[in-house]
């Protein structure tokens, strides 16, 4: 948590307001309607998912009548039927991306803190760590936490 204690998570943080946020939206107009944008990997791999339960998201997703966008950097791509790919996007685009989107999910913290920043509904994966201690400070965020968290 002292990592992120200078930005984000402290006592009376508040979250600044998006210059030119009709430019930045323009900058995901081309996602689907409906769009949930999901990140299927992590700098840190304890919070990755297995591609077995990302493909049984997509899916349910996809039967709940939403459309999905995968967020992968560039040397991971994965495949997932009826799935905008979008690879190694810029910061912007990310910013653009998720302000046309239904909501984010994620291991990831970047696009986490993005989404909660833009107040982009969110749910975080977390690993081993308590990522409610770093996400709790975002309304739109919510944790799925690992029964194995540690403090």
């Amino acid at each position: 948590m002292e990592r992120y204690g200078d930005n984000v998570g402290v006592s009376g943080y508040v979250i600044p307001e998006l210059r030119e946020p009709g430019r930045v939206k323009s900058l995901g107009a081309d996602l689907p309607p409906r769009c949930v944008v999901f990140a299927p990997f992590s700098s840190d791999a304890k919070r990755e998912w297995s591609h077995h339960h990302w493909r049984t998201l997509v899916g349910l997703l996809h039967a709940a009548g939403y459309s999905t966008a995968c967020l992968t950097p560039p040397k991971r791509p994965w495949k997932f039927g009826g799935t905008l790919d979008l690879h190694d996007v810029s910061a912007e685009r990310m910013a653009g991306v998720l302000l046309n989107a239904a909501c984010y999910v994620g291991g990831d913290s970047g696009p986490a803190h993005l989404a909660g920043a833009l107040g982009v509904p969110a749910v975080v994966l977390g690993g081993v760590t308590r990522v409610a201690k770093i996400f709790d400070c975002y309304p739109s965020v919510t944790c799925l936490q690992s029964r194995r968290s540690t403090a």
